[in-house]
């Protein structure tokens, strides 16, 4: 079980290590590279520094080594990506596209399978050995979504929250232009049938009857939705979010995704670039004709957050990250001013651990739930703006900080099972699934510590595990009483 390809081999190097003859290694995570030794290759043309731009990283999975078949499907990736102005990265200095020109160590073409929870198409990989990859070569603290690409030919992807996945089939770049849709601009999906997953409150593409959000777009006049009929505004059924929000401005690639994200849809997508100090030229048609976008902007989508003033802060300053942290859009961030990076695991036998990975990380945007925990995330109530599934059941998993006299700090939820919402059919038949979880990441502060409660009931602020030997109390010190591994 020690070899490199078997499926518990980091269990067995992390227990059994002196079996495995790697005492003293944590093997979770590649060796920190040089800038030099980094391959986070440019597909964009307008590249903007990667802490000024919202990034879009795709890494390679199953490729075998063919690095020349995986740069023709990134590449191709890529151009489909062109045919939708919002992912134009060609024109849009705001937003880089990148491909990685290498495999994880971990990738022996098993790290992503087809057919989880019983669905043929849906494509579940193991985001964390993809999303190092992205921060080995890329960099970590970035405001970025990782896109894993995985060679086979069947049609198929997923989304979670800032990864999602696609096959090398002909129509599978479809699947990751509607979940960037989610990620990146906060889009809600526009599915109504009855097998459709819950759409998010409050998303800006989701309206109540006469979509009153966007009648101005419907009423200016020479804009080019006017004259193009599958992109003017009629406000019809789209969202299904359980309320009277439940209308679209049209159909769109978030519904349908052999189409076009449409004006009302792309008019949102223009308040992602504009709250970071860039206005791509494709949004100089909602600030004319008697629109004014950062109004609209600020009225409909910023939800009470301030934009980025470019003009006002050095490129890549704490300031300008942490201005960079209120996008309220997509996947949230928050700043952290000296990470570590934690990955909590489950073994085979069920018994979760906290381990610091080796992963060189510096100041920079850190997804929410990794700094927070998941708690309140929407799942409890049914839905998110992207996972749009139930994934709170009552079995969350609760994360003890702790900092160096081992004081507790906090406590953080994650959910037991992750949410993935399933691509649709040809027919539109869509769904989201849950599937139990085997790790997630955490992003703790230089000199904090983590560990994994087995029970937990709250009594005053209080947290107890006397079952297992050990008691927290909300102002006292973590104590190791009979295991040893919970230090």
């Amino acid at each position: 079980m020690c070899d490199p390809l078997h499926e518990f081999k980091d269990f067995m190097l992390e227990k059994c290590a002196k079996t495995c003859g790697t005492c003293g290694l944590v093997p979770t995570q590649a060796p920190t590279l040089r800038e030099s030794e980094r391959k986070c290759i440019a597909l964009s043309t307008s590249t903007a520094a990667k802490e000024t731009a919202v990034n879009v990283i795709m890494v390679p999975s199953g490729f075998n080594g063919d690095m020349v078949k995986w740069k023709t499907e990134a590449q191709r990736s890529f151009n489909d990506f062109k045919n939708h102005r919002p992912l134009n990265a060609d024109e849009i200095e705001g937003l880089n596209v990148f491909y990685v020109e290498a495999e994880s160590d971990h990738d022996d073409g098993k790290q992503c399978n087809f057919g989880s929870a019983g669905v043929d198409r849906l494509l579940a990989c193991k985001d964390w050995v993809f999303e190092g990859l992205a921060d080995q070569h890329c960099g970590a603290g970035l405001s970025k979504t990782v896109l894993i690409i995985h060679n086979d030919d069947k049609y198929g992807g997923s989304g979670s929250k800032n990864v999602c996945t696609s096959s090398i089939n002909i129509k599978s770049p479809r699947i990751a232009i509607h979940e960037l849709g989610h990620s990146l601009f906060g889009l809600a999906d526009e599915y109504s049938s009855e097998t459709a997953p819950t759409s998010a409150p409050a998303a800006p593409n989701c309206q109540v009857a006469g979509c009153p959000d966007f009648a101005d777009l419907k009423n200016a006049p020479g804009g080019w939705w006017q004259e193009k009929s599958f992109s003017n505004i009629q406000c019809v059924p789209g969202c299904k979010d359980g309320s009277a929000a439940s209308f679209v401005g049209r159909k769109s690639m978030m519904g349908f995704m052999t189409l076009p994200f449409g004006a009302a849809n792309e008019r949102i997508t223009c308040c992602k670039y504009l709250f970071h100090g860039f206005t791509p030229p494709y949004c100089a048609d909602f600030d004319k004709n008697g629109l004014n976008l950062r109004e609209y902007c600020t009225d409909k989508v910023w939800k009470g957050k301030t934009p980025v003033a470019l003009e006002l802060v050095e490129v890549g300053s704490q300031e300008h990250l942490k201005a960079r942290a209120e996008d309220p859009m997509g996947v949230t961030s928050v700043y952290v001013a000296s990470p570590v990076e934690w990955l909590a695991e489950a073994g085979p036998d069920g018994e979760w651990v906290c381990e610091e990975t080796d992963k060189t990380m510096k100041p920079g945007l850190y997804p929410t739930e990794a700094v927070h925990g998941e708690q309140g995330d929407g799942q409890e109530q049914g839905a998110t703006w992207l996972t749009n599934a139930e994934a709170d059941d009552g079995d969350d998993r609760t994360v003890i900080v702790l900092d160096q006299n081992n004081q507790l700090l906090r406590t953080l939820k994650f959910h037991a099972e992750e949410a993935l919402e399933v691509p649709p059919t040809d027919s539109g038949d869509n769904s989201a699934v849950k599937l139990p979880r085997q790790n997630f990441q955490l992003i703790l502060n230089s000199g904090e510590t983590c560990t994994i409660a087995v029970t937990s009931d709250q009594i005053d602020g209080s947290w107890s595990e006397d079952e297992d030997g050990f008691n927290i109390e909300g102002s006292g010190a973590w104590s190791e009483d009979e295991d040893p591994e919970l230090s």
